[in-house]
């Protein structure tokens, strides 16, 4: 008799054991993800002020393919997952593999492939742009992939869109671990362009269409599953001492790029200095990435990364003689009341307390943390804004004494304007399109209006995608998420809700 029941407990327990198993991941429905034609804008043309930059960035790439950098470019152009995913061993805490954690193992494998499978194909098919090393008649750092990748164009990189998107969902997993993980992807796209496979503009653009698809990851039941699996997977191995806390090399992102001189120990010293803490009702400002160490520094002026953002500001300035002057100057309104009131028509319905108020809830207590993101960079680097360097108007002169001391790089308001749309467009996939171009040009008004350079707004594009992230690794901020959805299914199904087509 005992025998009989010892057998059918271990029956038992192998059902269970088999109940729990999860198919292969298979994340987001074939179709059914964003359409970045829709939200990103087209690749240089040839000739232009921002090919001009990609040509400079190409050969100074090519500068750096000796020594260690070069070596690491070299590994880093491995296009299999297994690898990719270890690019992350150092700055993770611990190396995910099937058999050290395998469900975190499992999830980052659904995220690359949906990553490869729907980020970058339709892009590169419409475009057809040539890959660097094609359009010069060299060979790449990788003369191995050269006649595999001859075809399969340039814009944008999916090599950075998948890194990104693997980047953040780990910065979800372990956020104490954050900066590293940030900052390993900042050097994995850049090692793009040192290999000759991908011009500058293609790997911006792939950072935001990560963004993007990581905010289609959390509408998706699959990946939720398999994200909660491997989070319970992750918080055991810390408690159990297993995962290794770590500190980014202080300034590394400046010294990589632009030489340090003695900006090393500025930098130590000030993010030495611990942050200033505000009311937070989700994450201290403390817990955010912190911008120093996951944005590398603004452009200088003798660089021809400046030059384009030269030429970006004198652009802007003609488009404040048509009607997309007066979308610059209304997005400039930094309240919750102007970013729902800008966000309104891209999301199908007025976001306010009467209207929607657990979504109004949940967006206004994000709102309380966003300045500590932002300011670390802002602070150190004190850079001088567009109107204020040229000492001419801009177009909203009500903000031009205010601002004219604050630091332009990285542009807060784009950092805010992209953590609303991520959020939007993942309350409101119906619109997800519409909402994440909405998003973009958000961001583009910050250089119309004159406040901010182009490589401001392009860093505060990365930097509130990894505010979204981190957002979602807080109970309290997804509890709150959580009901936003369940309010916002309701107007749905009454009907309430504008779709469109973008």
């Amino acid at each position: 008799m005992k025998l009989t029941l010892i057998f059918s407990i271990l029956a038992l327990g192998t059902i269970t054991s088999k109940a729990q198993e999860l198919p292969d991941p298979n994340f987001i429905p074939e179709g059914d993800a964003p359409n970045a034609l829709h939200f990103i804008p087209m690749p240089p043309a040839d000739g232009s002020a921002r090919f001009l930059y990609d040509k400079a960035q190409y050969f100074r790439g090519k500068t750096m393919r000796s020594g260690a950098r070069g070596e690491q470019a070299r590994l880093d152009a491995n296009p299999y997952f297994d690898y990719t995913l270890s690019v992350f061993d150092s700055s993770f805490g611990v190396a995910v593999t099937d058999s050290v954690t395998p469900e975190t193992y499992r999830l980052m494998y659904g995220v690359f492939h949906a990553a490869k499978k729907y980020t970058t194909r339709i892009l590169k098919n419409y475009y057809c742009r040539p890959r660097p090393y094609v359009w010069f008649g060299e060979p790449s750092l990788t003369p191995r992939y050269d006649e595999e990748m001859r075809d399969s164009w340039s814009y944008p990189s999916g090599h950075t869109s998948r890194a990104y998107t693997m980047a953040f969902v780990l910065a979800s997993l372990n956020p104490a671990n954050q900066d590293t993980i940030l900052s390993r992807a900042y050097f994995y796209g850049q090692n793009r362009v040192i290999c000759g496979h991908h011009w500058q503009s293609d790997v911006d653009a792939a950072k935001v269409v990560a963004a993007a698809l990581y905010a289609r990851l959390q509408t998706d039941s699959t990946y939720l599953v398999y994200w909660n699996r491997a989070k319970a997977e992750i918080r055991k191995l810390e408690n159990e001492g297993r995962i290794t806390r770590l500190q980014p090399a202080t300034g590394s992102l400046y010294a990589a790029d632009y030489g340090s001189g003695d900006q090393g120990m500025i930098h130590a010293n000030l993010t030495a200095r611990k942050r200033k803490h505000r009311e937070a009702p989700y994450v201290p400002d403390a817990d955010f990435a912190n911008s120093l160490e996951i944005l590398p520094a603004p452009p200088q002026e003798t660089s021809v990364e400046f030059l384009y953002d030269q030429y970006q500001y004198f652009d802007g300035k003609q488009q404040r003689l048509t009607p997309r002057a007066n979308v610059a100057i209304a997005d400039a309104e930094y309240t919750a009341k102007g970013f729902a009131r800008n966000f309104a028509g891209a999301f199908g319905i007025l976001v306010n307390e009467e209207n929607t108020p657990e979504l109004w809830k949940l967006l206004r207590a994000v709102m309380k943390s966003e300045s500590g993101a932002a300011s670390q960079a802002k602070n150190y680097y004190q850079r001088t804004r567009p109107y204020a360097y040229y000492n001419q108007g801009s177009l909203v002169p009500e903000e031009e004494e205010t601002l004219r001391t604050n630091g332009s790089f990285p542009s807060g308001h784009t950092t805010m304007g992209t953590v609303w749309g991520l959020i939007l467009a993942e309350i409101n996939v119906a619109n997800e399109d519409t909402i994440l171009k909405r998003t973009y040009d958000y961001g583009q008004s910050r250089v119309i209006a004159g406040y901010h350079w182009q490589s401001d707004v392009n860093a505060g594009r990365y930097l509130g995608a990894t505010f979204v992230a981190r957002l979602h690794a807080d109970k309290a901020f997804m509890k709150q998420l959580k009901k936003a959805k369940k309010e916002f299914r309701k107007l749905e199904k009454a009907g309430k809700i504008q779709h469109y087509d973008p």
